[in-house]
């Protein structure tokens, strides 16, 4: 996954540099979900399917497209890779204004400026920037200000005035955050999926401040079948799963607090086109 982190160029940058190190008469091994960077610089492309291998093309033979390598990657055809989007707009639900996060060491360097949106009822807003652009610092600062010093703006939810002092504040109005960095912030690697599931919203399966285990496991289980978790029980260490199912994992657990807003960062990082 060598391009994940990187802009376009830097992208187009270092797959040309495969090619003239090919040129040379180097032999490069590349692993990567982005398909169209595959099939550009690929002789032959074997596909793998839960840890078993499909088969491998050769490019030099016949024209390889990326609805191909999907076939072999997810065992059918798909026939929508973006679902249709009907979306019903209502009013707005949570708005930033004029939101200023200072870095945490660096008490003088300013890492969102003076920054606005807001989001309605139904609405899918998107945050783009190369990296290193502010959004991560922004999603997280809104969360709960788990990033960042100095943090001035306001924050309004159904037309209230709201404060983020923690993240339980956050959660608890109904606005959650899954992280791009799931494996160090989104998930606890060595505990099995269900306590992953429910962790984040321990209320809806207690009785009398004590964690009724049939009402985590049913929790859990309508999670795993709602979100095609592929796992062999919900007592499996999510550390175990794939990418894509630790990233369904995260996904259950935030949609497991029932949330007003969700905030995705970088939600379809290193996971495969089928769970995309």
């Amino acid at each position: 996954e060598p391009t994940a982190a990187l802009n376009e160029n830097d992208s187009e940058n270092l797959l040309n540099l495969l090619l003239e190190l090919k040129k040379q008469g180097i032999s490069s091994i590349l692993i990567s979900h982005k398909l169209n960077e595959v099939t550009q610089v690929s002789d032959s492309i074997t596909i793998l399917r839960d840890g078993q291998t499909i088969e491998t093309l050769n490019t030099s033979e016949t024209q390889i497209s990326e609805d191909r390598i999907i076939k072999g990657m997810v065992g059918r055809e798909l026939t929508s890779r973006f679902p249709d989007r009907n979306p019903k707009i209502g009013d707005i639900v949570f708005e930033v204004k004029n939101w200023d996060v200072y870095h945490p060491q660096q008490s003088d360097r300013k890492m969102i400026d003076n920054a606005s949106l807001f989001v309605r009822k139904g609405e899918i807003v998107g945050i783009a920037g190369l990296m290193g652009a502010g959004r991560t610092e922004l999603a997280m600062s809104i969360f709960g200000k788990s990033y960042g010093k100095k943090i001035t703006g306001e924050l309004w939810k159904d037309g209230q005035r709201v404060e983020f002092n923690t993240v339980s504040d956050a959660i608890q109005a109904g606005v959650v955050y899954a992280t791009e960095d799931r494996k160090t912030y989104g998930l606890n690697l060595i505990d099995d999926v269900k306590h992953n599931i429910t962790l984040a919203n321990l209320k809806r399966i207690t009785s009398r401040n004590v964690i009724s285990k049939n009402k985590e496991i049913t929790a859990a289980d309508k999670s795993k079948k709602e979100f095609n978790i592929k796992t062999p029980s919900i007592d499996q260490l999510v550390g175990n799963l794939s990418g894509g199912n630790q990233q369904k994992v995260v996904l259950s657990k935030w949609i497991f607090t029932d949330p007003d807003v969700l905030i995705l960062d970088e939600p379809t990082r290193g996971i495969d086109v089928g769970a995309k």
